[in-house]
């Protein structure tokens, strides 16, 4: 099974090609703050892709958005285990349709 770190590493394939280098770069320099908020701020602008009804349109977009959403909490449940005192300053930062994993392998 792999750690928490290695999932969150496998999984920046599903970030916009433009932010990948970036998210890379944040893992690389353990600034997993600055990715949270990379990532974050994708998924919210991927979220906009939805119709009307809340849905997406196609079954791409609503895989990427599952692995966005699973990557969001991924990067701040490992941003909490390093940093306990980290705190969403604004709980709209934190999509409420995303779980915060609890394993931390």
């Amino acid at each position: 099974m792999p750690t928490l770190l290695q999932k969150i590493k496998d999984n920046l394939i599903h970030l916009p090609s433009k932010d990948l280098k970036f998210a890379n770069k944040f893992v690389d320099k353990r600034d997993f703050e600055s990715l949270y908020e990379l990532v974050s701020a994708d998924h919210k602008i991927h979220d906009k892709k939805r119709n009307k009804d809340g849905l997406f349109d196609n079954e791409n977009d609503s895989n990427i958005d599952e692995h966005l959403c699973e990557l969001e909490g991924d990067v701040l449940t490992y941003l909490r285990c390093i940093e306990p005192e980290y705190e969403i300053i604004n709980d709209e930062d934190c999509d409420s349709d995303c779980f915060l994993r609890e394993d931390f392998d």
